[in-house]
């Protein structure tokens, strides 16, 4: 290969990638040339063009000296002011924006300008600096600038001669200068219009549409610098837009000395404000502009340099893939023009190779690490090229690589392909090469595949969600998103995310919902950075997260994205947030409002304003006659009847808005509390009120909304009915989280550990750190708290084929999406909006409507059993979570800590007898009876506790029974499935004595008493606890045989009992009991 007969830079990108150079087509009328602009300025004395030269040179001095000049007025050359023009001070934050003209000293030096058209220009030099000079105005610079010519030797005499005697700086600029920097920054447009320069010059660009869209983003993020950016508080997010700037004017091709000029600023910005990627990438996309498209290979190496030194400490294997980039057209720059450039590329190389080592080596984060590989490759490509041997090792390496990355998401299997393919023309009878493309081709037809395949899913499931299959959805859509995470499918990407956002509602997931709402709002507010375009499908996003949040009831949330919904769609026009969407959004918020108690409403003392900026004028009534501002109300409702006003509130908090929302979530409190309801489990959610736990107890929630969706299919049921989870601040930065399983009085808690990191500090070693444990947290959550049948098949299933980590992982999401959008003070902005404004203070003492409260409808009733024939259907499809309860007597984390170990009786003739409760461990049996008598007392009045003795389970041994204790479940709420949480003990004694006198001594005084008992060691009879003793006053004797499909004692029958079934009976209903199991 011969490596020198390659094309030019410019020519050998421009013809891989043209979309990235200017597709205009450029016209130029006549010719202004360099001989015929030379004698015109040289005769402008003899044309009395004294002032147009002045304002010629003004303008060339503007655009290549520097900006800030003064505009002179009087008399003809100098004026009253001595100078034709000066430089005026400006500050180092202003002279951050300059891009043109720009030098070290310009803003806060005092330069002057004397220009002259007059024959003895030597003469008037001197002139000219001696009265410049006798101002005393403390210039320290002065340029004097002619249209005649000086010799190089006269000129730099004169200029020595006059620094010396008068201890300024002295500069003279000719006829040459002029034309040189006309001609080089294409500037013959400033002769034309300011000499009127007798010609037909006329230089015309008809744009192609691909160059007058970059030309329209150039347009609008110049004018955003010009009247949005604040030069002392440069954001880290708008340093991008200098580079995007300068990126533009690239492939525009404007003239180079005013794309260098924007490149340089866009360093300068990312120096000052920017994070270290964001100084890398403006070197190294100077360093490209530079080798590509100006073919300067000084100002590439200057960059060059610069990126490299930015990166040396790092160990992000994108950067330095990045880096290698350059490294590569050093060196083959190197070879092409025989060692030309100055700077140490060897030590260079020799480090990078060094560090790419050092990565690959690290196996805790394999995608770093396989990057680091890849980039490693690509520059041993370069090092070898002579050697075809070496050539061929490499080609297998990459291969190997990429077969170690096909599974881990995000891997550049794409940029890969890219590269390999451009290498076709020089290695392609290469075999190992053959085979690197073969299977790289073979990729991306599966990826593309899967792309395919992700979007026939996603059909799949919406058309699942119109038939109300709504978790057969979730497992369909939730499974396209590792498929449709690809830039070319953002629409179905956002889309899928939008849908299950939906279908998670539906079956009232609402924190999975607004995660997976947070993702697609993320992607599309991405594609703004990126873009600059604000898509339709964004607005619906951020609107539907307005939604999302008045269901979870964080008003004031709520209220922050409906602004930026309607701020966006302000910006395109769009019609999408229509009035009758405000109105039906005002209707639910002002139902929410109104049931707040006195507490709740107190925290939106200062939101009165807000709901009028937004429209939304019946929250805006509603809150202010909540507060007590009642003639504030009559004033706009333009009502003088409080009849009238009271009517209207009570109509507005007893409609049916058919919206989920019912209760307000607290913003400001110092330490809150969030919840969710999965499988009828409730989920309580402690933590600091900051970042990051305010976005840590979102995760979480949203998390295990998410992986547990389709757990009604899925043969999984909770085993606890409330589980508490604390996230407590600890100062550890050598261990960000951890967590630990407890069980006490409170019942099951998880305590997490949390180092109060910032979302910007966590790098490539840590976030995966919190990522791991992340997952770790959740699955050992549900192992504590869920039962699942035939678990290792279910969770295979869940992970192999529903690929349920892609939808349930939201770790990031969470974290980093709001960031994204909203910006990293976005819990700060929260309180802002809370705390300040104009402020309406709590006037009431009791509520607005405690005359007249909010009726409760449910009535509470014992549920009737089926009868013994027809085997209950249950079609899960067309339950919610929240449609199931799980019954709170029988606490699993208790009960699984001890033995209960068996069952004994005492009585005396005088009062109720006694069953006992034996059990291993003293101390945990008195804590589940503690428990109990919280929930019953001594005595249970309301027959909650359900104690069941099975007869006959075995033929063989008639005194064999089973105990079984449970609770009698009640329609108190809106539940439609129950989870029984129960225990069993069976009982094997020789004979029915014990029974029998019990059974005898209950039927007497139709009651026993329930206590806890254990085993000393060396006593012959157990220890009873007579003071944890529960007074109950029904229990339930039942023969085997006659348990039937809808009894609560068919858990009790097991395949393997031989039970005893009286003669003449035929089909006894425990036989359906059996076929069911």
């Amino acid at each position: 290969m011969d490596i020198k007969a390659l094309p030019t830079p410019k020519q050998f990108l421009k013809n891989r990638r043209p979309e990235q150079f200017s597709s205009s087509e450029k016209m130029i009328s006549s010719q202004l040339d360099r001989v015929h602009l030379e004698t015109y300025l040289s005769n402008l004395n003899a044309k009395s063009k004294e002032l147009a030269f002045e304002t010629f040179v003004k303008e060339i001095c503007q655009k290549t000296i520097c900006p800030n000049l003064l505009e002179q007025t009087g008399p003809v050359a100098g004026g009253d002011g001595k100078t034709d023009t000066q430089t005026f001070p400006v500050s180092e934050q202003n002279k951050l924006l300059w891009y043109v003209g720009v030098n070290s000293n310009a803003n806060n030096e005092r330069w002057a300008f004397a220009v002259s058209t007059q024959k003895s220009w030597k003469t008037k030099c001197k002139k000219d600096v001696e009265k410049i000079v006798e101002t005393n105005r403390g210039y320290t610079k002065v340029f004097c600038i002619t249209n005649q010519l000086a010799k190089a030797d006269q000129r730099s005499k004169l200029e020595d001669e006059l620094s010396n005697q008068y201890s300024i700086q002295v500069c003279i600029l000719d006829i040459n200068w002029l034309l040189d920097e006309t001609y080089k920054n294409k500037l013959e447009y400033i002769a034309i219009d300011t000499l009127q320069v007798p010609t037909n010059f006329k230089r015309e660009i008809i744009l192609s549409p691909e160059d007058y869209g970059k030309k329209q983003r150039l347009e609008k993020l110049t004018f955003q610098i010009n009247s949005d950016i604040n030069p002392n508080e440069i954001t880290f997010n708008q340093v991008n837009i200098f580079l995007d700037i300068a990126e533009l004017s690239k492939q525009l091709e404007n003239p180079v000395f005013e794309t260098q000029g924007l490149y340089d600023r866009a360093v300068k910005i990312a120096q000052r404000y920017g994070t270290t990627n964001q100084i890398f990438y403006a070197y190294y996309n100077y360093a490209r502009a530079s080798y590509y498209w100006h073919e300067d290979f000084k100002s590439f190496e200057s960059n060059f340099k610069s990126a490299y030194e930015t990166i040396t400490e790092s160990s992000n294997s994108i950067l330095w893939a990045d880096f290698v980039t350059l490294l590569v057209i050093q060196i083959s720059h190197r070879y092409r023009h025989e060692g030309q450039g100055t700077y140490a590329v060897d030590n260079v190389t020799n480090n990078t190779v060094s560090q790419l080592n050092e990565i690959i080596l690290d196996k805790s984060r394999p995608s770093n690490a396989l990057q680091a590989e890849i980039a490693l490759t690509q520059l041993q490509l370069i090092l070898n090229f002579d050697s075809k041997d070496k050539m061929e090792e490499i080609f297998q390496r990459i291969q190997k690589v990429c077969q170690q990355g096909e599974y881990l998401i995000g891997f550049s299997f794409e940029n890969i392909y890219g590269y390999i393919d451009q290498l076709d023309d020089i290695f392609h009878t290469y075999p190992n090469y053959q085979a690197l493309q073969d299977y790289l081709t073979e990729q991306s037809i599966k990826r593309n595949g899967d792309l395919k395949t992700s979007k026939i899913a996603l059909e799949r499931g919406i058309k699942q969600a119109e038939r109300g299959n709504y978790y057969r959805a979730i497992q369909l859509i939730g499974k396209t998103l590792v498929g449709l995470n690809k830039e070319e499918a953002l629409e179905e990407m956002t889309y899928a995310n939008m849908a299950l956002s939906d279908i998670y509602s539906q079956v009232d997931l609402h924190w999975a919902a607004r995660g997976t709402l947070l993702n697609a709002a993320s992607l599309l507010t991405n594609y703004f950075h990126k873009n600059k375009v604000i898509l339709p499908l964004a607005i619906e996003a951020y609107f539907s997260l307005a939604w999302n949040e008045l269901t979870l009831g964080r008003i004031a949330q709520s209220l922050t994205w409906l602004k930026t919904g309607l701020w966006s769609s302000q910006v395109i026009n769009d019609r999408f947030i229509d009035e009758d969407k405000i109105i039906n959004f005002d209707g639910c918020m002002a139902n929410l409002i109104l049931s707040c108690n006195l507490k709740e409403i107190q925290e939106f003392e200062y939101l009165v304003d807000n709901l009028e900026e937004l429209g939304l004028f019946y929250s805006q009534i509603t809150l202010l006659y909540t507060l007590g501002y009642k003639d504030k109300v009559r004033e706009l409702l333009e009502s003088s009847n409080d009849e009238g006003v009271l009517k209207l509130m009570l109509d507005l908090r007893n409609y049916d808005t058919e919206h989920p929302t019912s209760k307000v979530l607290p913003s400001l409190p110092q330490y809150n509390t969030y919840s969710t309801k999965i499988l009828g489990c409730e989920i309580k959610l402690s933590f600091p009120n900051k970042t990051p736990f305010i976005e840590l107890t979102e995760a979480i929630l949203t998390s295990l909304e998410s992986f547990l969706a389709t757990a009604l299919i899925d043969n999984i049921i909770a085993k606890i009915p409330i589980v508490n989870i604390d996230i407590v601040s600890f100062e550890d930065s050598e261990n960000l989280i951890s967590h630990e399983y407890i069980v006490n009085d409170r019942g099951t808690v998880f305590e997490i550990l949390c180092h109060p990191f910032l979302w910007e500090d966590l790098n490539q070693n840590n976030k995966p750190i919190i990522g791991e444990w992340f997952m770790f947290f959740i699955a050992d959550f549900v192992d504590s708290c869920f039962l699942i049948k035939d678990s290792k098949m279910t969770l295979e299933k869940l992970i192999t084929e529903d690929k349920i980590f892609a939808r349930s992982m939201m770790f990031e999401t969470c974290l980093g999406a709001i960031y994204n959008i909203l910006g990293k003070n976005s819990h700060n902005d929260l309180l802002k909006k809370l705390t300040q404004g104009t402020h309406f203070p709590l006037l009431r003492n009791i509520s607005w409507d405690v005359d007249a409260p909010k009726q409760d409808s449910i009535d509470i009733e014992p549920i009737e059993l089926g009868d013994h024939e027809n085997i209950p259907v249950f079609d899960m499809e067309k339950h919610t979570h929240k449609d199931i309860v799980v019954t709170k007597l029988i606490r699993s984390d208790l009960w699984d800590s001890t033995r209960w170990e068996g069952v004994g009786y005492m009585g005396s003739p005088d009062e109720p007898p006694y069953m006992f409760l034996l059990f291993k461990d003293k101390k945990k049996g008195l804590s589940i009876f503690e428990h109990l008598l919280k929930q019953l007392t001594h005595v249970d009045i309301g027959k909650r506790f359900r104690v069941s003795v099975i007869r006959g389970i075995d033929r063989e041994n008639p005194a064999h029974y089973r105990v079984v204790l449970s609770e009698n479940i009640k329609t108190g709420s809106n539940a439609k499935l129950f989870t029984m949480i129960a225990r069993i003990q069976t009982m094997e004694p020789n004979n029915d004595s014990s029974w029998m006198q019990f059974e005898e001594s209950y039927n007497k005084f139709k009651s026993f008493r329930l206590a806890p008992a254990y085993m000393i060691k060396g006593n012959q009879y157990p220890e009873v606890e007579f003071d944890s003793a529960i007074s109950i006053k029904e229990i339930h004797v039942k023969q085997a045989w006659e348990i039937g499909i809808n009894d609560i004692e068919k858990i009790a029958i097991h395949p393997e009992d031989n039970i005893l079934v009286p003669e003449g009976i035929v089909n006894p209903p425990f036989q359906k009991v059996l076929e069911s199991k």
